[in-house]
C-alpha cells in the first residue's frame, strides 16, 4: 500500500516545473513548490529562496562553506537556527536556546536545565533508523524516541513509523540536516542540496568533470542502495573500506574505497592521496597498494570500543593507557595501565615522564613471538603537566636507539611488526600515526572515532 502523503506531487501542470537560470548550472526556480527565486553564493550555496508567498529562507556560510544560520520568514515572523560546529542553537520570538549537540552514537537534547542523551541505530548507508534514550535514573528503560524508514532515494516512508517521543531530530537521511520549512523538503548534503523526492541535486557536482560519464544532478550514480554520496562531491561504495585524506584546514575528508569490506579505515597522504583521488573520480574503487608505509595508515574498525575505553581511562587517571590488535581478531587487548607521571630533573634540565608496559596484561608479558602477527598497537599520553612539561601531546618520547616511544617501535619493528601504531594526546586530542622513522599523519581525534564504521 503506497501512503500519498509522502511522494512527489506534479502541482504545476502549466509548463517545466525547474528553471536552470545561472550560468553555473543551479536551479533557480521550482514552481511545483512555488519557490519564485534562488540566489546563490561563489561556491554555489544557496543564499536566498524566495517563495511566491513572499516567505523566504536565508543562509549565511563561512569563506569555506560552512553553513553559519538559517534564517525562516513568513508571514512578518522569522525564526533562526545558528550552527556551531556539533552544537545547534534555534532562536524564535521567545529567545534563543541550545536545542542539541551531537555526538559519535546519537545526539543530546536540552530540556531546561537537564540533558537528554539519544542514542540512535544507523544502517549501512548511515542513515538513522532508529533514536532511543534511557528515561530511568536508576537502572535501565530504554523508550524508542523515533524510527525512521527510507525509500532508496530517501524519502521517508509514511503511515507507520511517526515520532514516537520527544522532538522531531531533522537529521536522518544519510545523518544530514532535513529542510522541511515551508515546505522546502530538501536535504543540506554538505556541498549541495538534495531533494529525495526526485533523487536529484538542485546543483551540478563540484567534481562533475571527474565523472563525465554520469549526470552531474544524479545522486549516488542511480544506485542508492549500494552508493553514499556523503559531503555532494563524489559518490562512494557504502560497504567498501573508505579511505581518508586531510584537506587543506586539515580535516578528516573521504576521497574513495578500496572495493573490499574487510572493515578497515585507511589514511593516506602525499602520492598515495593523489593516486586515489585520481582512480576513484570516476566511481571506480582503489585497486593500488594500501599496505602501511610512511603514507598510509589504517585501523580494523573492531578497534574502536577499546580505543574509546582507553582514552576516557587515561582521562579519568592521569595514567598512560594502550592496547593492540591482532591480525583477524574480534577485538582488540588492553594493556595494563601505566605507572603515575612523575617529575625528572635530567642533565637537560627539568621535565616530566609518563610511561606504559607494552604487551602487558594482568602482570604478564603477552607479546606474540612473531611481531608479524600484530595489526595495530596503541596507547594515549595524559593531559597531565609537571615541572612546566606538558605530557597530552602526541608527540613519541625518546630516540632511536635510546629507549621511550619511539625505541620501542624500532625494536618491534627489528622483530617483524609491519603494522600500524599510533599515539593519542588527551591534551591536544589528537591521533598521531607513526614508525621508528617518520610520522605518517596526524587526525582529529573526533574525526578519527567518526571514521570507524562500527
Amino acid at each position: 500500500m503506497v501512503n500519498e502523503s509522502n511522494r512527489f506531487k506534479d502541482i504545476f501542470t502549466a509548463g517545466n516545473n525547474y528553471i536552470y537560470g545561472d550560468l553555473n548550472g543551479n536551479m533557480t526556480e521550482d514552481k511545483n513548490k512555488g519557490i519564485k527565486s534562488i540566489r546563490y553564493n561563489h561556491l554555489n550555496l544557496p543564499t536566498r529562496v524566495t517563495f511566491n508567498t513572499g516567505s523566504r529562507i536565508d543562509y549565511t556560510y563561512d569563506a569555506t562553506g560552512v553553513k553559519q544560520s538559517k534564517q525562516v520568514t513568513a508571514s512578518g515572523v522569522s525564526s533562526f537556527t545558528y550552527y556551531a560546529g556539533n552544537f545547534i542553537y534555534e532562536q524564535n520570538t521567545t529567545g534563543q536556546k541550545l536545542a542539541f549537540f551531537s555526538h559519535p552514537e546519537g545526539y543530546v537534547e536540552k530540556n531546561g536545565n537537564v540533558f537528554n542523551y539519544i542514542y540512535q541505530y544507523k544502517d549501512h548507508l548511515g542513515n538513522v533508523r532508529l533514536s532511543y534514550k534511557n528515561t530511568s535514573t536508576t537502572g535501565v528503560n530504554l523508550v524508542i524516541v523515533e524510527e525512521n524508514n527510507y525509500y532508496p532515494f530517501g524519502l521517508k516512508h509514511k503511515g507507520y513509523n511517526n515520532q514516537i517521543a520527544g522532538r522531531d531530530h531533522k537529521y536522518g537521511f544519510g545523518n544530514k540536516e532535513e529542510q522541511n520549512e515551508l515546505g522546502l523538503d530538501w536535504i543540506d548534503i554538505t556541498a549541495r542540496n538534495y531533494d529525495p523526492a526526485l533523487g536529484r541535486w538542485m546543483n551540478i557536482d563540484p567534481l562533475a568533470e571527474k565523472m563525465r560519464r554520469h549526470s552531474p544532478y544524479n545522486y549516488a550514480f542511480d544506485n542508492p542502495i549500494y552508493f553514499i554520496d556523503p559531503d555532494g562531491m563524489a559518490p562512494v561504495g557504502s560497504q567498501d573500506d573508505p579511505i581518508y585524506a586531510k584537506n587543506f584546514w586539515g580535516n578528516l575528508k573521504l576521497i574513495g574505497d578500496d572495493g573490499k569490506d574487510n572493515g578497515r579505515v585507511y589514511y593516506v597522504k602525499g602520492a598515495t592521496k593523489r593516486a586515489v583521488k585520481e582512480s576513484t573520480s570516476s566511481g571506480d574503487n582503489f585497486e593500488g597498494s594500501l599496505e602501511q608505509s610512511n603514507e598510509v595508515a589504517s585501523v580494523d574498525s573492531k578497534i574502536k570500543a577499546e580505543v574509546e575505553s582507553s582514552f576516557q581511562d587515561t582521562n579519568s587517571s592521569g595514567r598512560e593507557n594502550g592496547g593492540h590488535m591482532m591480525k583477524g581478531a574480534d577485538s582488540a587487548v588492553r594493556w595494563d595501565e601505566g605507572s603515575e607521571p612523575v617529575a625528572i630533573t635530567t642533565a637537560e634540565g627539568k621535565g616530566a615522564r609518563a610511561s606504559i608496559s607494552p604487551f602487558t596484561k594482568d602482570g604478564v608479558d603477552v607479546k606474540p613471538d612473531n611481531m608479524g602477527d600484530v595489526d595495530t598497537y596503541w596507547h594515549v599520553h595524559p593531559d597531565v603537566s609537571l615541572n612546566g612539561v606538558s605530557l597530552g601531546g602526541t608527540t613519541p618520547s625518546g630516540a632511536v636507539g635510546k629507549g621511550g616511544d619511539i625505541g620501542s617501535q624500532r625494536n618491534f619493528e627489528k622483530d617483524g611488526f609491519k603494522g600500524n601504531t599510533f599515539i593519542i594526546g588527551a591534551g591536544s586530542k589528537k591521533v598521531r600515526f607513526y614508525n621508528s622513522k617518520t610520522t605518517v599523519i596526524t587526525i582529529k581525534l573526533d574525526q578519527f572515532i567518526k571514521s570507524m564504521k562500527q
